[in-house]
């Protein structure tokens, strides 16, 4: 009678403990799932380092042109490889063209006025009767240098903060130089 209590209580237990392990063939990450849970989802691909990554429109489910940032990731944030990537991008290119036009403004400026003799050049780099080749050779390596650290900046992705900072000097060099060809109209 022992033996048939025993064998019984045995049977009675082996249904729970069958269905509580996990058949050989399940993988481990099946064997912690709980009764009435779902299994936990792969976690998402990561890119490749290098790998360009293309971000969902917000418009469209189309994917975006280049033209049309995604509003997360624009221009001022995006790192580049290299300068050389950070400087072909337009809105560089284009705040390249706007810092060297006013140099060119501000020298032509100061040129034509000092020309003209109703002025006087009052940056010590240059002298007070300097040569138009003499603003120039001044005035070329300084913006190349200017511009260098513009793009670098870019390229670790800080162009909200570098452009920022080129604004007041390139509006400076500007009004100095309408100033300068004001004063040679005198």
């Amino acid at each position: 009678m022992r033996l048939s209590v025993l064998a019984a209580a045995i049977f009675l237990l082996s249904g729970p403990l069958a269905a509580q392990t996990p058949p050989e063939t399940e993988s481990r990450a099946d064997a912690f799932i709980q009764p009435g849970r779902s299994a936990p989802l792969p976690e998402n691909p990561r890119p490749k380092p290098g790998m360009k990554v293309l971000r969902p429109c917000p418009l469209s489910i189309l994917r975006c042109a280049s033209a049309v940032p995604h509003p997360h990731s624009t221009f001022f944030t995006d790192t580049d490889r290299s300068w050389w990537a950070a400087f072909k991008r337009p809105p560089m290119l284009v705040a390249t063209g706007i810092i060297i036009g006013s140099i060119i403004v501000d020298v032509e400026g100061t040129h034509a006025c000092l020309r003209a003799g109703t002025c006087t050049e009052g940056d010590p780099l240059f002298g007070t009767h300097p040569s138009r080749l003499r603003l120039y050779g001044t005035t070329a390596p300084l913006t190349a240098a200017a511009v260098w650290m513009l793009v670098k900046g870019k390229q670790y992705g800080y162009g909200r903060w570098v452009l920022l900072a080129a604004a007041p000097c390139t509006i400076m060099h500007i009004r100095l130089g309408i100033s300068g060809f004001q004063h040679a109209s005198k």
